[in-house]
């Protein structure tokens, strides 16, 4: 498929750090209170991120590679320009 000039990048990694951060701040803020700089928080929040990772990531991910067809088909439609995506 040649490029369209106007075209939005349809990389689905771009669209997996929104739900990702949700998910993990629902997470962390249901663990602990607040936020912090600590390094105990550190270690914690690299805990989440893992849990986050391996409960919820690939879930996501198959959700925007499922999506792909879609994102491309308007894509197409617009002839290269704007799309929800």
């Amino acid at each position: 498929m040649e490029w369209p000039p106007q075209s939005p990048d349809l990389n689905p990694i771009k669209n997996l750090w929104v739900p990702f951060k949700a998910v993990f701040h629902k997470r962390f803020t249901e663990m602990f209170n607040h936020p912090s700089k600590s390094l105990e928080a550190r270690y914690r929040y690299t805990a989440v991120l893992q849990e986050v990772r391996y409960t919820q990531g690939q879930q996501l991910v198959d959700v925007l590679i499922e999506s792909m067809p879609k994102r491309v088909q308007a894509v197409i439609e617009a002839n290269g320009g704007w799309t929800k995506y």
